[in-house]
Parts: structure tokens; sequence; C-alpha cells
């Protein structure tokens, strides 16, 4: 799978919410080779050996790294717990996710959501729609930030390009919290709390040529008591993952065919992803039509029967490697614990194409969720296929 199929399905599935979560308008919703600590329980970074930031490379690109400028003022505090901006720095720069409760009017039907059912320090949210706050460097490199030095992959930020394509500049990106996971199964680290990984590059270890994966933290919430650290009042939608004081009941059930708004800028208000009627992933996407599916946390909480836990990691990935040929995945990777996801209905693969209709989650005959007059909402995926990914075979768009 190329980086640029990858990217733009987890893109979809999951960092859609954090977009929203930052432009605060409306809208939808990876194992340190070379580290030597764990993140504590505060958050804190995995510290490596070789910095070398310059000759990190995310897949699919042949930049030995971002060109980006050293920042001027920074807190360094990105993924630390906290109960108020007090506890998030220094200089006044960083501020305490619960500032940021109920700045979003709805997502997905519910109302002032939460994507931090822990409290973490962060650098502070764009307040002008389509506006970042970091420099995400040009296409096919990885810049992080909250640091002196943007192409350190130790920051406690990374940044997330705001642009498609990505682009440079100074606001055309987020700052998020910082997290890395390993490829063999071991948790991800660097997200505090009831906080998740969500998964978002790979890069190779200058010193040992060894993969890593890196992502953001956020939610997910798998239980009301998982929103506890906001405060009084506060109950987790968990087919989200964001906390909210007043859940939205879904009139659609998980597997069944939905709508969502689809590409474009303006939402479209009668779509299942606007009023609420379910969770349908990948609005904002040239896909308009899904099945209803839930959040979930690789190694927390089970899926529905029927369904897998996935956190859309590629079995096969390829990008540029420091010698300048292709970046190509272990054969024995595994998902990491605490990783962010989605519930997909499983399928079988292996019993010929699959199609359309509305046949049960993971029928024989690779069968997923459609509907009979529309072209399949999705197909039956393996880990050995173009999109297949490790927790396939799966549904996917």
């Amino acid at each position: 799978m190329s980086r640029k199929i990858w990217e733009g399905l987890l893109a979809s599935a999951l960092v859609g919410v954090v977009v929203v979560a930052l432009d605060g308008c409306g809208g939808d919703n990876t194992g340190g080779s070379n580290t030597v600590t764990d993140a504590s329980s505060d958050g804190s970074r995995p510290t490596h050996r070789d910095a070398s930031p310059d000759h990190f490379v995310s897949g699919g690109g042949d930049d030995a790294g971002p060109d980006v400028g050293v920042v001027a003022a920074f807190d360094g505090t990105s993924g630390k717990l906290c109960s108020s901006n007090a506890d998030c720095g220094s200089t006044g720069v960083n501020v305490c996710s619960n500032t940021y409760s109920g700045k979003l009017n709805s997502l997905n039907g519910v109302t002032s959501p939460q994507f931090w059912p822990s409290p973490i320090c962060m650098v502070p949210l764009p307040t002008m729609a389509g506006a970042g706050n970091c420099d995400p460097g040009p296409a096919n490199t990885q810049s992080f930030c909250d640091s002196a030095d943007p192409t350190d992959p130790t920051s406690h930020g990374i940044c997330l390009p705001l642009t498609v394509p990505q682009e440079a500049g100074p606001m055309n990106g987020f700052c998020l919290p910082h997290c890395s996971f390993a490829l063999d199964g071991s948790p991800a680290v660097g997200c505090a709390g009831k906080n998740t990984c969500t998964p978002s590059a790979f890069l190779q270890d200058p010193t040992t040529g060894a993969i890593e994966g890196h992502g953001y933290c956020q939610g997910t919430c798998q239980a009301d008591s998982d929103c506890s650290g906001l405060g009084t009042g506060w109950v987790c939608q968990t087919d989200l993952g964001v906390c909210t004081k007043t859940k939205k009941v879904r009139t659609k059930t998980i597997g069944t065919s939905c709508s969502n708004s689809g590409m474009g800028a303006t939402p479209v208000p009668t779509s299942d992803s606007e009023t609420g009627a379910c969770n349908c992933p990948f609005s904002g996407s040239t896909t308009t039509a899904f099945y209803c599916t839930s959040a979930c946390v690789t190694g927390g909480n089970p899926c529905p029967t029927g369904f897998v836990c996935d956190a859309l990691i590629p079995v096969t990935y390829t990008g540029a490697a420091l010698d300048g040929g292709d970046i190509v995945l272990p054969a024995s990777i595994m998902q990491s614990p605490g990783l962010a996801g989605q519930c997909f209905a499983t399928c079988a693969a292996d019993a010929g194409a699959p199609e359309a209709g509305a046949g049960d989650a993971g029928a024989s005959g690779g069968q997923c969720p459609g509907a009979s007059n529309l072209p399949p909402l999705s197909t039956c995926s393996a880990p050995g296929d173009t999109l297949g990914t490790l927790a396939g075979p799966d549904c996917l768009p």
C-alpha cells in the first residue's frame, strides 16, 4: 500500500475529528525502535539516542526533512496531564485542553464534544477557520512542534498538515500532542490518561534503519467513567469516543448503510453524519456513503460481534528510505494496544470478490454492507490487498 492510499484512508476515518476540533466551526469527523525510556503517566515522550532530525523522512517522499525555522517560544509540555493552563509551562504558550470544552457546538449530532477525556497540555487551538498553528513542512515530510527544532522527532508535538496536498507554511498545520508506537505489538507511548494514539506517519530511524510509527493524542473514551477527569456531568458518546454532557440517541445501528457529507467544504445537512443518525465515517473524502460504525481502541473494549477494531495500519507500505529506495514494513508487525481505531465489519476475503447488497457483516463470500441499488459501500480487503490493513480482512471503502 502506498503512502498516498494509506494516508487518504486514515485521514478520512480519524483525522477529520481533530480538524473539526481545531478550526472551531463545523464538519465531520504509529514503535520507537530507538527509544530508551517509556512514556510516564504524565504523557512524557520517549527519548531517542540519536535525534538527527534532518534524516527522518516519512514514506513516499524523497526529501531529507522539512525546511522550517526554529520556533521562538514554546513550552514543550504538550501531552502532560493538567487541570488548568497554569500546569502547562512558564512561557504561557500552552494551554490545558479542558479550557476548550464546548467550543464546538455539535459533531455528528453530539453537542459540545470534548476530544480529550483526560485533560492535557497543548499548543493553543486556532480561533479562525482554515488557520493552523504550526508549519507541516513541504509535501512528503513530517514536521514536529512545541520544541525548538521542528524537525526533531522527539518533540512533544506533531504537526498535522491542514492542506491537501500538504504545503509548507506557518499556519498550514495543526500542532497536537505527539505519540509513537512500535511495530511489535507493544503499547503505544506518549498519551496520558484515557487519551489514545491516532497513527499518522511512519518514519525511519537514521541510526538503525528501523521503521517507527508516529501519531497524535486524542480521545478515545470507552465508558462514562473515562470522562470523569473533565468534572461532573460529562459522559462518553462511545461510538465517537468523545465526551459530552448530553448523549445522542442513534436511529441507525452499526453495519447499516448510511450517508455522509462527502467531499466539499459545505456539509450536507440531511446526511446521517450531520443529523446524527449514526457515526458514518469518511465524510470529507470522495466517499459519500458508507455503513454505520463505532470508534474503538485497540486492546480495549471489543467491537460488536462481526466487527474488528482496525487502526488502519497497512500490512504493506512503501516510501522513500534513507538510501533512496523503498521503506518496507517488517512482515511480523502487530497492532499496538492503545491506538485509536474504528469498528469495521469482518469478511471472508478468500471466498471470492465482494458483492453489492445488504448482506450481514462478516458474511461468507466476502460480502460487505451495502445496498442493492448502489455500488458497494465497502469492499472486503485482506491484509495482502492494495488497501488491506493489519486487522483485516475487513470491509473498507
